[in-house]
């Protein structure tokens, strides 16, 4: 398969979704069959050398623009001369972020003419990011339905997803989609269960990002309240620990730091590397890993917590109930149910603690990589060789000049 991905600069970001579509790469890169080309942007102190590993794959960069809700990404501005001199006359796969919707009319323009597949790919939920963060200036809506119009018309030939709940949202446009929630379980290959002995500190972990959608004040909240919250009935000491970098972290501390009542030490490490986050989770006792996010779509890091052995309590929301149940996970909708969680919980026998484990763990591996990829690579070549059908009724131009009016006054859009 010729494959051609269009993205934001994931070879600098090189976690989350980026650290994904990295291992993607290079896992279907060892398939002979495969040509791999990319399009991306390049920041200015970065060497050609930082991607020698990923040295069959040839990548052209391009300008890009900056997005309000993440500061290090980038995303590409896309010549056609470009994808013309790199498609050629060969059928190609054309896989790009489905939330470029000025890209949209570029990439039918070149369908049109070429032997190509379409797979936009959602990874997140940004109805909830556009409401957090440019709710009065853009109308998210309007711009989602440019999406599905595409998938109902069969312009763009499926669409990739990270999250059941996304998938789910798009079933009514196209069924050809691939959820492709992964893992890489090889990073987190070490497995300690605590012991939870009554008068020594319990560790509570929060890892990810750190920004307003990820609720972590709420962290703060319960744990600098559980006397009061459990009637005081729960005492223990507390230490936080958050992992993680991202625009709200110099505002937590601030707040938090030397702030806590009920909370022996607040450790932030910013943002670190697997093998470090690892060296933390094998070093502290008496983990627990809490996630307060208001939104998901799959959440890593509390299932990569997990494969270690630290129980994981994940408030709920739209996706959680894909991924955990309560023989996996403990689900709370309330500080008081996190509370009730957390006495139960540690009331268990060692039996029953090892048990609840175990099923964490078997529930994590059903998303590791190496399942999940070789399903993704399957998913593209079945539809390799479908003929091309779609109907033109949705491509409108002036739809799409409206959307990147929208986009460029409402975000300040800036080329580098």
């Amino acid at each position: 398969m010729n494959i051609l991905f269009i993205m934001y600069n994931i070879f600098d970001i090189r976690n989350g979704v980026s650290n994904k579509y990295i291992n993607f790469i290079k896992s279907i890169e060892n398939n002979n069959n495969n040509n791999i080309s990319f399009i991306m942007t390049k920041n200015e102190n970065n060497k050609d050398n930082t991607y020698t590993d990923f040295f069959n794959t040839k990548i052209y960069y391009t300008k890009g623009i900056n997005i309000p809700f993440y500061d290090k990404i980038k995303i590409p501005h896309i010549n056609i001369d470009l994808i013309k001199s790199i498609i050629k006359d060969e059928k190609y796969i054309i896989i790009f972020n489905g939330e470029f919707f000025w890209l949209y009319e570029t990439l039918i323009d070149i369908k049109k003419k070429y032997n190509i597949t379409l797979y936009p790919s959602w990874h997140t939920d940004y109805e909830e990011y556009f409401k957090k963060y440019v709710s009065n200036k853009i109308n998210i809506n309007y711009m989602m339905n440019i999406l599905y119009d595409n998938l109902k018309y069969k312009i763009f030939n499926g669409i990739i997803v990270t999250g059941e709940y996304t998938k789910n949202k798009f079933l009514k446009y196209t069924d050809n989609i691939f959820n492709a929630n992964e893992l890489c379980i090889d990073n987190f290959d070490f497995l300690k269960i605590d012991k939870y002995i009554k008068g020594e500190t319990v560790n509570f972990i929060y890892c990810g990002r750190v920004s307003i959608e990820k609720n972590i004040d709420e962290i703060f909240d319960i744990l600098n309240n559980i006397d009061s919250l459990s009637n005081n009935y729960i005492k223990i000491d507390i230490n936080i620990h958050i992992i993680g970098g991202g625009p709200y972290l110099e505002t937590l501390k601030s707040k938090y730091i030397n702030n806590v009542n009920n909370v022996n030490n607040v450790h932030f490490y910013n943002e670190l590397k697997y093998d470090e986050i690892l060296t933390i989770y094998k070093k502290l006792d008496n983990r627990i890993f809490i996630m307060c996010s208001e939104t998901e779509t799959f959440g890593k890091a509390p299932m990569e917590a997990g494969l270690t052995g630290i129980p994981i309590f994940i408030k709920n929301f739209n996706n959680i109930k894909f991924m955990y149940n309560d023989k996996n996970a403990f689900i709370y909708e309330t500080r008081f149910d996190f509370i009730n969680n957390l006495m139960y919980f540690l009331n268990l026998s060692n039996r029953k603690k090892t048990e609840f484990i175990e099923n964490s763990v078997n529930n994590i591996n059903k998303y590791d990589q190496k399942i999940i990829f070789h399903e993704w690579e399957q998913f593209l070549l079945s539809n390799y060789n479908k003929p091309k059908e779609y109907s033109e009724q949705i491509i409108n131009k002036t739809k799409f000049k409206k959307i990147l009016n929208l986009i460029q006054c409402s975000m300040n859009i800036i080329s580098d």
